[in-house]
């Protein structure tokens, strides 16, 4: 008899124990109100598998010998709700204040590294590009790298293909950026254009893990409304880390849900606050 979701119930202690291996493998830790529907989520992996014995299945995933299945569950427990040009105000700060700032303070090496940590399925780093496109026409001559990783392997994929529905390209995106930058697919999905496309080095990256190698220093970091999943302690401890890919003079800017404990600065940054999200600067 195959079992229904309702019909797989975790213990108290298995609960706690998924939830330690979770905590473990991706710094995610869930407010007691979304523990039963974490349990859910588990019970319908389960119920997916090929597996016939419920503990040994759980025995085995928390041992770490179902690595495939791990990632499916990661991918399950992680929000992925996003739309192209997502808060005015961070759009507007990047138009008026940071890339103006950049641009003068690179003129000798025109080079300028950005990277979208935690990019859902792309909506952002395209965003950005199409607003250097709109605004700043004199970066297409300038080493331009950009960067945007995630957690779920699927949603990289996603982005990379840079293909949306009707619906998420309604959201945010106006008919001038749809007919300029996305080609139409059907009568119901868009693309990103090739060569913008080309422009984005799409890569998977878990924050709580050693992300050093995965992207060089940058000008910019955007890590926007992702650490509310973590705790205090890993929440600063990933954004010491990625203060320190920061290079002189660049930006790490969080979001606005993200603003817990964050006013001490790391080491060699300046905290501020704009309208309702916090970034740093690193002193030049």
């Amino acid at each position: 008899m195959v079992l229904e979701t309702e019909d797989i119930e975790l213990s108290n202690v298995q609960l706690e124990s998924l939830l330690d291996f979770i905590k473990h493998k991706t710094g995610m830790v869930f407010a007691p109100r979304l523990r039963t529907w974490v349990s859910k989520q588990f019970a319908e992996l389960y119920k997916n598998s090929s597996e016939t014995n419920f503990t040994a299945f759980f025995d085995s995933l928390l041992a770490d010998r179902k690595r495939y299945e791990s990632q499916v569950l990661f991918e399950r427990l992680t929000v992925h709700e996003t739309m192209f040009y997502r808060d005015k105000r961070y759009f507007g700060f990047l138009e008026n204040n940071l890339f103006p700032d950049l641009i003068a303070a690179k003129e000798t090496t025109k080079s300028i590294n950005i990277w979208i940590a935690a990019g859902s399925s792309g909506q952002e780093i395209y965003s950005i590009y199409f607003r250097i496109l709109d605004k700043f026409p004199q970066l297409k001559t300038w080493n331009l790298s950009l960067y945007s990783t995630d957690l779920s392997q699927a949603i990289i994929d996603k982005a990379k293909n840079g293909i949306y529905e009707t619906h998420e390209v309604n959201r945010g995106l106006g008919e001038d950026g749809l007919s300029k930058y996305f080609k139409q697919i059907d009568n119901k999905s868009w693309q990103v254009k090739d060569e913008i496309r080309r422009k984005v080095n799409f890569k998977r990256s878990n924050l709580v893990e050693d992300f050093a190698s995965h992207v060089p220093d940058m000008d910019f970091i955007s890590c926007r409304n992702v650490l509310i999943y973590f705790n205090d302690t890993t929440k600063a401890d990933i954004i010491t880390r990625l203060a320190k890919k920061v290079r002189n003079g660049g930006y790490l800017i969080l979001g606005q849900v993200d603003y817990i404990n964050c006013k001490e600065p790391p080491q060699g940054m300046k905290y501020n606050m704009e309208q309702t999200f916090p970034y740093f600067k690193k002193e030049s």
